[in-house]
């Protein structure tokens, strides 16, 4: 993963070969209470306090966050991760372009 934004084909793949990724659910309250799935294993923390949280992640895991449509709060985690060195990513499309990917290919989303 050279870029800053991995498309969710690759983030299965990745997962399916078992990388020791740390995915990041920052999706705002509304969205994750209208679909509380997540991609599995992946930590639910708020994007809007990222300064409060991020010194407590291991810094030699590359990081993917996403939010519901892949746009501005996994940016705005992105952004932050980067700024501090951490190998961080934001997944294409989101929850949302994970789920359909997921739901194509018949695997299951917990």
């Amino acid at each position: 993963m050279d870029n800053q934004q991995i498309a969710p084909a690759q983030l299965k793949t990745l997962l399916a070969e078992r990388r020791p990724l740390l995915l990041l659910d920052v999706r705002n309250a509304k969205d994750y209470a209208a679909d509380p799935r997540r991609i599995p294993g992946a930590l639910k923390l708020d994007a809007e306090v990222v300064g409060q949280w991020v010194g407590m992640l291991p810094r030699e895991r590359e990081v993917v966050a996403y939010c519901q449509h892949g746009q501005r709060l996994s940016n705005l985690v992105k952004d932050a991760l980067l700024a501090r060195g951490f190998r961080a990513h934001n997944l294409a499309g989101g929850m949302d372009a994970w789920l359909a990917i997921v739901a194509f290919r018949g695997a299951k989303s917990d």
